[in-house]
């Protein structure tokens, strides 16, 4: 119970918070829980064709993919989930996405901690869970911090294209 209240807590005190400037020292160690969902600013280049798809993500009662991007930002690489797509016809087909902005790109967003990793052997760029340690076998780029950013908002905005992301929702606190 008190796991949990923590989570609800850190949800409701940081998400809608205003953001502030992001510096390399909130992901050198782990994030406390208190501190999750911090709401960040940062600045970057987005490498663009290295997204990593993390799939049985549901949104809206329909099952998807979220994509993960690696963003160059200052001398860290982290992956920033850019949002949600659904599935292709298969399981082992990864659905295309539509690429993120290129050249820098100012964003907000939520600082997480990775998740546990499922051990699963997924085709690539297909992964289980937002495990930062899985994804950096995908892209040996990543910075060794156990964290990543949620967008919420960037400038400039992605192309529209045939394959547009979604951004994820508010998380639940119930």
């Amino acid at each position: 119970h008190v796991e949990q209240r923590t989570k609800v807590d850190a949800i409701a005190r940081n998400y809608g918070a205003a953001p502030v400037a992001f510096a390399p020292a909130m992901v050198e160690t782990p994030i406390p829980a208190e501190r999750q969902w911090t709401r960040v600013t940062l600045t970057g280049t987005y490498a663009a064709g290295a997204d990593l798809l993390v799939r049985n993500r549901t949104l809206d009662a329909t099952v998807g993919f979220e994509v993960l991007t690696p963003l160059q930002t200052g001398d860290l690489t982290l992956l920033v989930d850019r949002g949600w797509v659904p599935n292709a016809d298969d399981a082992e087909t990864s659905p295309p996405v539509d690429p993120p902005p290129s050249g820098p790109v100012q964003l907000t967003g939520w600082l997480r901690t990775g998740e546990v990793s499922l051990g699963r052997d997924l085709p690539r760029p297909q992964m289980a869970s937002i495990n930062i340690a899985d994804a950096r076998t995908q892209v040996t780029s990543l910075s060794p911090v156990g964290a990543y950013v949620v967008l919420g908002a960037q400038e400039p905005t992605a192309a529209a294209g045939d394959h547009p992301l979604r951004l994820l929702p508010r998380p639940e606190e119930d």
